[in-house]
């Protein structure tokens, strides 16, 4: 029934009914069909905090940051007060468009209406001031919350990551292995990410070890950052072997791996194991496809490069970026300047190496 509902334009008096009406906004907003569900908000002759509830945090999901904003202020003005999912979803929405100010207002106004402890509201504050680069007030807020909520500890990983600050990420998680909580796929990678950018490679071996221990060595996730890992540092052979063992196969691991063999010159190997990759059934991205048609370009392998660029048009990626500018770069390497205009003339939206590989072949 709710289907069929959600097929007609609202009629026969639902916006007097409160509840029917919070129940379709609810489910127009869960399907993404936002202009249905404020079509039925704006026509709602009687609203509750649940109507209101449902579309903040509906576009703060859908990306309408600055709507959701503008919702809560006629929320108050009609008198409803907010409560932990107003809160959360807004919160949400300021750390999108990093908004600290209005952020700041909304913690204030939590720690007033006593819900600033709420799990979620604690997340989603540690989130905004993280996305705000306000990382002293989120490790401030972070001593204060309760350290078994294994998402709190992987927000503030995420924060010194971002800031290449090893020494208090890897702080941050020690202590967290002292307070008895548990990593899960979302730590690693983490932890992880910021030994690879600043080369700890010794502490990274560690973390694997412990990856493996733990029994993650066979999550795709946290297996395609060790990839990474390793094979940015030189260490292929290692990364090859991770990639191996893998139950699990992965679009993301196999095309880390291409793509570092690419950028450490081993355009043969990067082949093989991009048609090994194929063959085991696995569809190649973005990614995988433009560091094969690079390693292409290297080897000057052409009929090689225009099965790819094939293989590119049936996967819906002919007009990728990414790709447009490594098939101008192979053209234009294999001495097929025509090719190569013809290729910078498909993309459309340029950036600076599709220019330089266009100009190259002229000079």
């Amino acid at each position: 029934m709710a289907s069929s509902c959600m097929d007609k334009p609202l009629s026969g008096g639902f916006s007097s009914e409160t509840f029917v009406c919070n129940a379709l906004v609810s489910l127009y907003s869960h399907k993404g069909n936002l202009i249905s569900a404020q079509h039925i908000f704006s026509e709602m002759t009687s609203r509750d905090k649940v109507t209101y509830n449902s579309l903040i945090s509906a576009l703060a999901q859908r990306g309408f940051s600055n709507k959701a904003l503008e919702l809560y202020e006629d929320m108050q003005l009609s008198g409803f007060k907010s409560d932990c999912v107003t809160v959360a979803s807004l919160l949400s929405a300021c750390a999108s468009i990093e908004a600290l100010h209005k952020g700041r207002q909304l913690h204030c106004y939590a720690i007033k209406a006593g819900i600033s402890s709420d799990a979620i509201i604690e997340g989603s504050l540690l989130d905004l001031y993280v996305k705000c680069s306000d990382v002293a007030t989120a490790r401030e807020l972070f001593n204060t919350t309760n350290k078994e909520n294994v998402v709190l500890w992987n927000v503030m990983l995420v924060a010194y990551g971002q800031l290449g600050n090893l020494i208090d990420s890897f702080d941050v998680f020690s202590q967290m292995l002292i307070a008895g909580v548990e990593p899960n796929e979302y730590t690693y990678p983490s932890i992880l990410r910021t030994c690879t950018f600043l080369g700890a490679m010794d502490l990274g071996e560690q973390i694997h070890t412990l990856v493996v221990k733990t029994g993650f060595d066979q999550n795709v996730y946290v297996c395609s950052v060790l990839i990474d890992m390793y094979a940015k540092h030189g260490r292929l052979e290692l990364a090859r072997e991770i990639l191996g063992k893998l139950t699990e196969e992965d679009v993301v691991s196999w095309t880390a791996m291409i793509s570092r063999y690419v950028q450490h010159e081993m355009s043969l190997e990067a082949l093989e194991l991009f048609v090994e990759m194929l063959i085991r059934g696995i569809q190649s991205d973005n990614i995988g496809l433009s560091s094969a048609l690079s390693a292409c370009a290297d080897i000057q392998a052409l009929n090689q490069g225009r099965q790819i660029h094939a293989q590119a048009c049936v996967f819906g990626y002919s007009l990728d970026l990414s790709i447009g500018n490594a098939l101008i770069n192979l053209y234009a390497r294999c001495g097929r300047v025509d090719e190569a205009y013809l290729a910078f003339g498909i993309i459309h939206t340029k950036d600076q190496i599709s220019w330089n590989e266009r100009i190259e072949p002229l000079r």
